[in-house]
């Protein structure tokens, strides 16, 4: 396998992504991905007769290629939309990068001129064949931000599988996925930056499970992430002590843990404590979600904070909690 389908206009701000002439490249970068896929596989197929040759077994080459097209069929379902916070754009894209999980950075809404923008960090178990889903819940997230925003405000939202996400919840235990990706997510913010320009956009990291420690490295680091807010979602930890490490006001990082959400169970070990424990800091969010994946249930006050603070208004909280004997939370 040779070339690799990278499009970053991240690192090029004054690119591809702001003209209609760049919009066609971009769409002509998709088909051609998706074509430069299938010929790299019926290639070698037509010679040895197996996927295999390609370290894929078939149910992993099919859903690979259903995972490009579907990507490719949203692309074109909003490439003719006049209004460009209904557009999707693309940023980024390369199916085998960290061996097979895959690299996706799609947006819609043009986060060069949105009023806010957010940006989604996933966590464990999530792959490329997942980024079909990823988009559709970006489309939710934005929908909901602009419920929430001012008057011609606009909202873009970006899905950022721009790191080796654990594939395990044995792997996600190990800090240096969040480690290796930083220096990238570092990278991209300050392209989100110079590219919006004056007057900035209001900038929201948006992060769930193992994707808040990955945030939290990347924040805590270098010049961190230029970001206005943070969001955790049921995070086992955020690589550091206290919400004043990450380089964002903590009255203005924001933790969302359900009653009943595993991660509980894992602050304090690997990744650092749980942000939503009062020594923390930060600010806790009403939640009245179940589980590790319910935080985004359409109706919910937790999936309804998200998008006020996407939107720069006031969620609401619940005081921050006070462990004792291990993992029994008292309100303080």
């Amino acid at each position: 396998m040779s070339s690799v389908y990278e499009l970053l206009v991240a690192f090029d701000p004054h690119g591809l992504r702001d003209s209609a002439k760049g919009w066609k490249a971009l769409a002509h970068a998709v088909e051609s991905t998706g074509t430069r896929h299938r010929n790299q596989v019926n290639g070698p197929l037509h010679q040895a007769g197996t996927p295999a040759t390609l370290g894929l077994d078939q149910s992993a080459y099919d859903k690979r290629k259903a995972a490009l097209q579907t990507i490719k069929n949203k692309l074109e379902d909003t490439a003719n939309t006049k209004d460009e916070e209904h557009q999707m754009f693309l940023l980024g894209i390369d199916p085998e990068a960290y061996e097979g999980d895959g690299r996706a950075i799609v947006a819609t809404g043009n986060p060069d001129k949105a009023t806010h923008t957010a940006v989604f960090v996933p966590g464990t178990n999530t792959e490329f064949n997942g980024v079909p889903g990823q988009i559709d819940l970006i489309r939710r997230l934005q929908g909901n931000a602009k419920g929430n925003a001012e008057p011609g405000e606009t909202v873009s939202v970006i899905s950022y599988l721009g790191y080796d996400t654990p594939e395990s919840l044995l792997e996600a235990g190990n800090p240096q996925r969040g480690k290796d990706g930083a220096d990238d997510m570092r990278r991209f913010s300050d392209g989100l930056r110079v590219a919006h320009g004056e007057p900035k956009t209001h900038l929201t990291y948006v992060a769930h499970s193992y994707g808040t420690y990955a945030v939290g490295v990347a924040a805590s680091g270098g010049d961190g992430l230029h970001a206005d807010d943070i969001i955790a979602l049921g995070s086992p930890g955020m690589g550091v002590d206290e919400a004043k490490e990450l380089q964002t006001n903590p009255d203005h990082v924001w933790i969302s843990e359900a009653e009943d959400d595993p991660t509980r169970l894992v602050g304090g070990y690997t990744l650092g404590p749980g942000p939503h424990i009062i020594g923390f800091g930060g600010n806790n969010l009403y939640t009245d979600t179940s589980g590790h994946g319910g935080y985004w249930n359409e109706n919910s006050d937790s999936f309804n904070n998200q998008g006020k603070i996407i939107a720069g208004k006031q969620p609401e909280v619940d005081p921050k909690e006070i462990v004792i004997g291990g993992f029994i939370p008292i309100w303080h």
